[in-house]
């Protein structure tokens, strides 16, 4: 995914065609229905490349004093079974407006 490229992708640029037809079938202009889009897809693969890169990493102590308020979050996160599907769907809702 990392190295495609729409041109020479026909099957990855469906997403986007598929995309761009039905947002300005609802009444979106071009450069409205692209920023969605485009915002979109980028999330997206985005966050299939760091969820393939990374491992499920716990903070050490030398981190968690470091960076206080993001080892707490990480921790809140595991407290209450946030899933790496979870952060991306509230992520994408907000790119595309209902979050």
């Amino acid at each position: 995914m990392a190295g495609a490229r729409l041109p020479n992708t026909p099957t990855l640029a469906r997403i986007p065609e598929y995309g761009l037809r039905a947002l300005e079938d609802s009444g979106l202009s071009l450069p409205q229905a692209a920023t969605v889009v485009y915002t979109a897809v980028h999330y997206t693969f985005g966050h299939v490349i760091e969820e393939q890169d990374s491992a499920e990493a716990e903070p050490t102590e030398e981190f968690a004093l470091a960076y206080p308020t993001v080892a707490r979050t990480m921790e809140e996160g595991r407290r209450v079974g946030l899933t790496a599907t979870d952060v991306f769907d509230a992520g994408l809702s907000l790119i595309i407006g209902n979050g």
